[in-house]
């Protein structure tokens, strides 16, 4: 019997060998499929924070355009409020000095116009 154990034990030992490196490439190819695994977990890190960066960087551009219209509603209401400043000061009654300078006969020799709104005043009045 101890014979035959001795016989057995090469073929023993290379089957040990061959299932020590099988286990080792299993080992080796468990590492690789692990970092395999954390590359990918990186990866899909990386991903959702170029999601969050992308929806930031929109409602940055979202914010920065309603500012830009803010702005330029602000302006055109700003200039509308100057028109009217404009018209309400072409209907206003004409100062004393305009009235008496009209009453006698003067004219405005710069602008006729000016001549011709006063004379409107006194009429109306």
């Amino acid at each position: 019997m101890i014979q035959v154990f001795k016989q057995a034990a090469p073929v023993f030992k290379e089957r040990r060998k061959i299932v020590a490196d099988y286990m080792k490439d299993q080992m080796k190819i468990a590492k690789e499929t692990e970092k395999d695994i954390d590359t990918c977990k990186e990866a899909e890190k990386a991903m959702k924070q170029t999601v969050v960066d992308a929806k930031y960087e929109w409602k940055q551009q979202i914010a920065l355009e309603k500012r830009r219209l803010a702005a330029k509603k602000k302006e055109e209401a700003a200039k509308k409020r100057e028109e009217a400043a404009k018209k309400q000061k072409q209907k206003a009654p004409p100062t004393t000095l305009a009235v008496e300078r009209v009453l006698t006969g003067e004219t405005f020799a710069d602008d006729a116009h000016k001549t011709l709104c006063v004379a409107r005043w006194i009429a109306a009045a």
